[in-house]
């Protein structure tokens, strides 16, 4: 049996209900854990990819993050596995709420308390998988789930990469040009990747959630590119910004963020938590 029309029951341990979403290589339904009733999220490796080389090593990878990878906001993973029919599985706790990516389209921007909030809290995902020495490399709004309690939580950790093995590994397609948009310059050339590469995708989230848009806007790849490789520096927060009030403080640092040259951006996650704590009183 594929893993595209996987069977109803999963493993004998699930039942796979409806289609909640997916990406390129994935499907994600809601299920039914049978031992308890318990309602999770099952993400599911496609029928023909299981022997991709590529995206088979990304959903491995996803399931190696989340066995390291404990923290209220990072998407808690529950079991992993393969079925007697070769399908792959990562069964995750079920979300109430919605992307980020929906949030921005609906209401444009966020208020500077939202943001900090949002920041703060991946801020602190971002300390958790670093001092694994995991890098996310995928760190946009559309990974971002903004629950109804208003916990944030981090998803997909299929592009995740050791530090110690983060160098010229990542494969760059049109399906991809989405998530470009929140790339490194370094990530984007394809050149060794830090922490650091992480910190300018969450200052770019930050720029856009504080202003209603990306600093880049809707630019194609090559654009993209080319605007790296010249290192073109984005207007700063407080000059872009005409409509409302945005403290300096978390202006200058969002620009730091997204500094193309790494050296002139905050050293770590770390770091960024501790200047966002103290910002936290707006």
């Amino acid at each position: 049996m594929s893993s595209s029309n996987p069977p109803k029951i999963l493993d004998r341990k699930y039942v796979l209900g409806e289609i909640l979403g997916g990406g390129v290589a994935t499907v994600v339904y809601r299920g039914k854990r049978l031992s308890d009733g318990e309602t999770v999220a099952i993400k599911v490796l496609e029928a023909g990819q299981g022997d991709h080389p590529v995206l088979q090593g990304r959903f491995l990878r996803e399931i190696e993050a989340s066995r390291l990878l404990s923290h209220p906001c990072i998407v808690k993973v529950f079991d992993t596995g393969t079925d007697p029919f070769g399908t792959k599985y990562i069964v995750m706790e079920y979300l109430k709420g919605e992307s980020l990516r929906t949030k921005l389209d609906r209401e444009k921007y966020l208020t500077v308390r939202d943001t900090l909030s949002l920041a703060i809290q991946l801020a602190n995902a971002l300390v958790e998988a670093h001092g694994f020495g995991l890098i996310h490399r995928d760190l946009k709004p559309d990974n971002v789930f903004w629950t109804e309690t208003q916990q944030l939580k981090l998803l997909d950790f299929g592009l995740v990469r050791s530090i110690t093995t983060a160098g010229r590994r990542l494969t760059i397609s049109g399906s991809t040009v989405g998530t470009a948009r929140y790339m490194s310059p370094e990530q984007m050339e394809g050149v060794e990747v830090d922490e650091r590469t992480d910190l300018y995708s969450l200052g770019l989230i930050m720029y856009e959630a504080l202003l209603g848009f990306h600093p880049l806007g809707e630019m194609s790849f090559v654009d993209l590119l080319m605007n790296h490789q010249n290192r073109r520096e984005f207007p700063p927060v407080a000059t872009a910004c005409k409509n409302r009030w945005i403290p300096s403080e978390l202006a200058g640092l969002v620009d730091s963020l997204v500094k193309t040259d790494r050296a002139l951006r905050p050293a770590s996650a770390r770091a960024i938590l501790a200047r966002l704590v103290t910002l936290d009183t707006f």
